[in-house]
């Protein structure tokens, strides 16, 4: 949540799904996955694992697009079938992603 003022509150307070109607599930940090939790509280280093449709990514994207610009919004976790075949219909779609293969580990 760098440079955002979700940094440093606790998941409940940023009100997102109030306001958005996203889910936080997860949370993405320094290459774990933690579960989310009311309580959990977000760091600057802190990525949200949300559940949302496609007019709730626009109305998060128009709350926090003035903070940090991300050419690649779509991160896919491993290139196996499923990855390959997420990345294949992404780029049909002309939709910027990023991806980690397989076997990456993270310090």
């Amino acid at each position: 949540m760098q440079n955002t003022p979700l940094s440093g509150r606790r998941i409940q307070e940023t009100n997102l799904r109030q306001i958005t109607g996203v889910s936080v599930v997860g949370i993405w940090e320094r290459g774990r996955l933690f579960p989310a939790k009311p309580d959990t509280v977000l760091s600057e280093l802190s990525v949200p694992v949300i559940v949302e449709t496609a007019g709730q990514i626009a109305e998060i994207e128009s709350l926090l697009v003035i903070y940090n610009i991300n050419y690649h919004p779509v991160l896919i976790i491993g290139c196996g079938n499923v990855g390959y075949a997420v990345a294949s219909a992404l780029k049909k779609k002309e939709v910027s992603f990023s991806f980690i293969p397989n076997g990456s580990t993270f310090g």
